[in-house]
């Protein structure tokens, strides 16, 4: 018997739930096993290998891809376009708010630095008063 399907270290979540199942999110796993190694598939997460009592939904990823297409009237890509728009989404939004943080942090270092500004205007004033 061959070695088991792994899903790689990034685990990429596809979108939607699992077609057959109707309970697992599909995910994107890369074949270990001789004959598909290297080859990609989209897979129902709770589809355990070697388990047949678990939901035994897998297929190429293409195939997916160009499948979910033709149920929504859309043409199908080779591009995983469902989980890649995702992961396009969340990168927008963690831009967005490193952005926020950048300006947070410049507003606090320019608050900082009229601070110190002042203080050292004091002690001038203080040093010169003397």
């Amino acid at each position: 018997m061959g070695s088991p399907m792994k899903s790689t270290s990034a685990g990429s979540s596809c979108s939607g739930k699992c077609p057959k199942c109707h309970v697992g999110s599909l995910v994107r796993i890369q074949s270990h096993q001789p004959n598909t190694y290297g080859k990609w598939f989209v897979k129902c997460s709770e589809n355990i290998w070697g388990d047949p009592t678990t939901c035994g939904y897998i297929r190429p990823d293409v195939q997916n891809v160009k499948s979910e297409a033709q149920e929504h009237g859309l043409e199908a890509e080779p591009s995983a376009r469902g989980c890649c728009s995702e992961m396009k989404d969340e990168v927008k939004l963690l831009n967005q708010r490193i952005d926020s943080v950048v300006t947070e942090v410049w507003n606090l270092k320019v608050a900082f630095v009229g601070c110190v500004g002042v203080v050292i205007g004091v002690l001038v004033a203080y040093m010169l008063l003397k």
